[in-house]
């Protein structure tokens, strides 16, 4: 008898506990920037593709992205990425700060990411990448992100990215 009841209270714990956690989770992510804020976007998993002498070529990659925000209106966040870098097969492409920026749009839950890099050798790279929110986690908003790069030797790379937008700073 005193089993069932344990079984029966944590069966009502796991409810109570699932009746917050879920519609935090279901909540679609939103981005209720101000001017100033500071946020991070970084990889949790993601992979660089490219074709290399007619062969398809698959290399792991990340990306870790500091965005300023400048601007906001009513649907549109912009910012400037301050800070960061693209790795490709080990490679660290470090995000130059005088050209770089982005536009976030509140109604589609989509950024664009636009700017240069320089490779180890001083070299310039130009990259242009796209991220959708799918869904809140307990530190940010999980997003899928894709893009393009093309790296010194001319290959175009296509991103494949699993990435987490968190606040660092703001209001």
């Amino acid at each position: 008898m005193t089993v069932k009841k344990v079984f029966v209270g944590l069966g009502l714990l796991t409810l109570v506990l699932a009746a917050g956690v879920v519609p935090l989770l279901a909540m679609p992510p939103t981005l209720d920037a101000s001017v100033g804020d500071v946020y991070l976007v970084t990889t949790i998993k993601g992979y660089a593709k490219a074709m290399i002498n007619g062969e398809p070529v698959r290399v792991r990659a990340s990306v870790q992205l500091t965005a300023l925000v400048t601007e906001v209106h009513e649907d549109l966040v912009a910012f400037r990425i301050t800070e960061g870098s693209i790795v490709i097969n080990g490679t660290r492409y470090v995000i130059e700060e005088d050209w770089e920026r982005g536009i976030y749009n509140k109604r589609t839950k989509s950024a664009t990411y636009e700017g240069w890099g320089v490779d180890p050798q001083g070299r310039r790279v130009y990259f242009i990448l796209h991220s959708v929110d799918k869904r809140r986690s307990w530190s940010g908003v999980i997003m899928r992100m894709t893009g393009g790069f093309k790296d010194p030797n001319g290959v175009n790379w296509e991103l494949e990215l699993k990435t987490l937008r968190s606040k660092l700073s703001g209001s």
